[in-house]
């Protein structure tokens, strides 16, 4: 719904609001425990919670941040949805990806909850309405992506209005260990400090032990507040076939793809133009399939994303697929290729069967594979350490220029 329609769900809010409040959903001073099950049922209809939702929301309720980890298709997103329209103030969600955001608000403004997203893809006079609702406390959820915190105007409106919580999508990113790192997030926690919030939730599918770490140091969340949850999801039957050339697999998966009963599919390989050249494959044979990677443009990608959330029935893709997309019926997972890590490969079989239903995630081995993925690995190391040697040059001059009063001349590499 993103008409922002604030004039029809706001009065219905507050008065569920006013309702709730009379309720039993408080702590006494004697420590009675809170009874959350009232505005779950309120707010979202559920009867019960789900493993691990009701620990995090507790502890949020009670004034502590909190570190989730749970699987995919776990309810991250409850976890801060519930408590957010408990809590007097607003609630900053940070995500990485723009169809995440406009699904989740969304599907808060059909449960007449006012949330709201800024992105760059919004028209100034769109913007403009956000910052007029924030300014008069008419939104309670508010989604926005790491790059919105180098907006000073942002900041600026964050800075006037009381930050409840900060929820922190896909927290992994942060850490320099995980491994959809990306450096924009390291920005995050500080930005969390410097508008006020109350406290924060990191949440995350993917989390190494030192990943966790890095989480609970830049959020100074105390280890008795991180909670984890198994990954292995019974509904999902992960298999491994073992299967030396490229011909062989894409015969392979054809042959999969035929005989299995029909359902969503999604292919993951290892670079861009494996991935043409299996959807060409695939299509060449009558298979419903299209490719999906990061050079694409996005309007290309955001088609995409909708077919498959509708009727398109394989996409073939590189790590660039999945992160953000949000469908329950997706029966089958294949790796044309081995997933780059462990925390990948998590990620990535994770997106099936999120309705419960079972599913198969299979991966296709060939020993070719592993030399391919040492040689990308390799590559990424001497990339990082050029730039790393040209990030401490820019830095050498920098501070000859600002702190000497005078510039000085890099030397040539």
């Amino acid at each position: 719904m993103q008409g922002l329609a604030f004039a029809n769900v706001l009065p219905r809010f507050v008065s569920r609001v006013n309702v709730l409040k009379r309720c039993a959903c408080r702590l006494s001073g004697e420590g009675e425990r809170l009874d959350l099950r009232a505005p779950l049922k309120t707010y979202f209809g559920l009867a019960n919670f789900r493993e691990g939702q009701e620990q995090v929301i507790e502890k949020l309720v009670n004034g502590k941040s909190a570190v989730a980890v749970f699987p995919t298709a776990g309810g991250k997103s409850l976890c801060y949805q519930l408590p957010a329209v408990m809590f007097d103030g607003l609630t900053v969600v940070v995500s990485p990806l723009l169809s995440l955001m406009r699904n989740q608000v969304d599907y808060l403004s059909g449960k007449q909850i006012p949330a709201a997203m800024v992105s760059s893809a919004q028209s100034p006079a769109e913007v403009d309405e956000i910052y007029e609702k924030l300014r008069n406390n008419e939104i309670k959820l508010l989604y926005c992506s790491p790059e919105r915190f180098y907006d000073d105007r942002f900041l600026s409106a964050l800075k006037k209005v009381q930050i409840s919580m900060f929820a922190v999508d896909e927290a992994h990113c942060i850490s320099e260990w995980g491994h959809s790192f990306r450096p924009l997030y390291t920005r995050v926690a500080t930005m969390a400090n410097m508008v006020g919030a109350e406290r924060c939730l990191a949440l995350t599918a993917t989390a190494t032990l030192p990943v966790i770490s890095d989480i609970r140091n830049d959020f100074g969340i105390a280890a008795e507040d991180t909670v984890s949850l198994p990954f292995h999801r019974p509904n999902l039957q992960l298999k491994v076939s073992v299967i030396p050339g490229f011909s062989e697999r894409l015969e392979y998966l054809y042959q999969v793809i035929s005989e299995r009963p029909r359902g969503s599919v999604i292919v993951y390989v290892m670079l861009q133009s494996t991935a043409e050249q299996v959807a060409q494959y695939l299509q060449e044979r009558g298979i419903d399939a299209e490719f999906y990677h990061a050079g694409m443009n996005g309007q290309a990608r955001e088609v995409l994303e909708s077919r498959f959330q509708n009727d398109l029935h394989v996409i073939v893709a590189t790590i660039a697929f999945g992160m953000g997309i949000d469908k329950a019926d997706v029966r089958y997972v294949y790796h044309f290729n081995v997933a780059k890590s462990i925390e990948a490969y998590s990620q990535e079989t994770g997106r099936a069967g999120r309705d419960g239903l079972p599913s198969i995630c299979e991966t296709f081995f060939d020993p070719d594979d592993v030399q391919r993925a040492k040689e990308l690995i390799n590559t990424n190391l001497e990339a990082n350490r050029e730039l790393e040697h040209s990030l401490e040059e820019v830095s050498d001059n920098a501070l000859c220029g600002d702190h000497r009063g005078n510039s000085c001349d890099a030397q040539s590499p």
